[in-house]
């Protein structure tokens, strides 16, 4: 590499990372694994509303994803409309601040103000659904194919180690024991202020130019995608077993509930949580992306490394939940939160990286929107079935069901990893 493309790189990953701590802030801050389902249970939510969260999130990344071929095939550049759909994306925080006050100061129906919340993070999901598919793109023009993850490592181990200031603000200087709705309703709008700020680099990246294609419409983005799937058999597996191992995503839904009827915890104390979670993300982001490169270094190829390091991480998972199954209380609920944070750094780390190494340069795009289309069923299911399961039979025989359902992917993802041929399911 010389020295201009080397210094434009190293402008890019400063940048780069000033986006992601900005960013990393202001999300950790309004935690979705602790401040977000509080929130609702102080509008008086069920689990069953708790558990649309992540439903909606998986709304918003799959309907996001069908709109990423029509928005960025034809595009030679992308990081300016990046910014641009972010500043745009980011308005509902100050709804949901504006939600907070008026629960704070009028005696409104609870019901209303918990439907006009769950619209404001549809909107911010479909918006951000979108968005993390082309940013992923973005950075895989970005970044080199060689040691891909090691960037993406680094990338996201410095911008978790600034998000530990978000829990850690939360707990100390907003959601405090005693503490009313007024204080969401400053958080919210501090994190708007930290996405606004974190949406600025978008506009100074330098990426080099891609050969534009032809623009598809929804219909045929759509059909393109549908052909991708029924003609790449180890893609098909892939996807397959993690819609067994999305159960795990239970970890991070109903942490928040388990600890409070589990462990008896207070909200003062669940929103501290939040810096088990992002220290686990920090934590977990360097060794993960380590972790396969070193795999992919010997025999094995990189996509069979990456597969296998899901694979070791959805088993820590599924260990997590039938922990919490069989010894509910404090330690069981710290590691549902600090695996739920390892699971956010293989979802950065790992994932985006066997779906890029599963395309060529051409089809990345695709095939990381794939990814989140093909998921977005089971996500968006097992959320609100898990809530209502847990207000039938509670969260220990939830958790256990979970993590046996989970199984399948588990052995599947292994296959996969081994090279060897995956059963039906798989």
């Amino acid at each position: 590499m010389n020295a201009p493309d080397r210094a434009v790189r190293n402008r890019n990953f400063a940048l780069l990372i000033a986006l992601e701590c900005c960013w990393a802030f202001a999300v950790w801050l309004a935690h979705p694994v602790t401040v977000l389902p509080n929130f609702m249970i102080r509008l008086g939510a069920s689990p069953f509303i708790v558990g649309l969260l992540p439903a909606l999130w998986a709304v918003g990344t799959g309907v996001g994803a069908l709109a990423v071929g029509p928005l960025i095939a034809h595009r030679a550049r992308l990081a300016p409309i990046t910014g641009v759909w972010h500043l745009f994306a980011i308005i509902p925080y100050l709804g949901l601040a504006g939600i907070a006050a008026v629960a704070a100061t009028w005696e409104v129906d609870r019901r209303l103000l918990q439907a006009a919340a769950l619209f404001l993070f549809l909107l911010f999901d479909l918006a951000i659904g979108c968005l993390m598919n082309v940013y992923f793109f973005l950075l895989s023009r970005i970044f080199p194919g060689k040691g891909r993850s090691r960037w993406f490592g680094a990338l996201f181990t410095i911008s978790c180690a600034a998000g530990l200031l978000g829990p850690l603000l939360a707990s100390t200087g907003f959601i405090r024991e005693g503490s009313s709705l007024m204080a969401y309703a400053a958080l919210f709008l501090t994190s708007f202020v930290f996405m606004f700020l974190g949406s600025l680099p978008f506009f100074f990246l330098r990426e080099p130019a891609a050969r534009p294609a032809l623009r598809r419409t929804l219909a045929s983005n759509f059909a393109h995608l549908r052909e991708l799937w029924n003609g790449h058999i180890h893609l098909r597996r892939y996807l397959v077993a993690r819609m067994w191992v999305q159960v795990g995503m239970l970890t991070g839904a109903f942490a928040a509930t388990y600890s409070r009827e589990e462990a008896g915890l207070g909200e003062h104390t669940i929103t501290w949580f939040g810096l088990i979670a992002v220290a686990g993300e920090a934590a977990f982001s360097w060794p993960l992306g380590w972790l396969g490169s070193r795999l992919a270094s010997g025999d094995a190829s990189a996509r069979a490394a990456y597969i296998r390091t899901q694979f070791v991480v959805q088993s820590l998972v599924m260990g997590s939940l039938l922990f919490a199954a069989l010894r509910p209380g404090l330690p069981a609920a710290m590691a549902l939160v600090l695996v739920t944070g390892l699971c956010v750094a293989a979802d950065l780390v790992i994932h985006p990286n066997i779906l890029i190494e599963m395309g060529t340069p051409r089809l990345r795009a695709d095939f990381i929107a794939l990814g989140a289309v093909v998921l977005m069923p089971a996500m968006a299911v097992i959320g609100p079935l898990a809530g209502w399961v847990i207000e039938l039979i509670g969260h220990r025989w939830t958790f256990g069901l979970a993590a046996l359902v989970g199984v399948p992917g588990l052995v599947n993802l292994w296959r996969l990893s081994s090279g060897r041929k995956a059963s039906a399911r798989g």
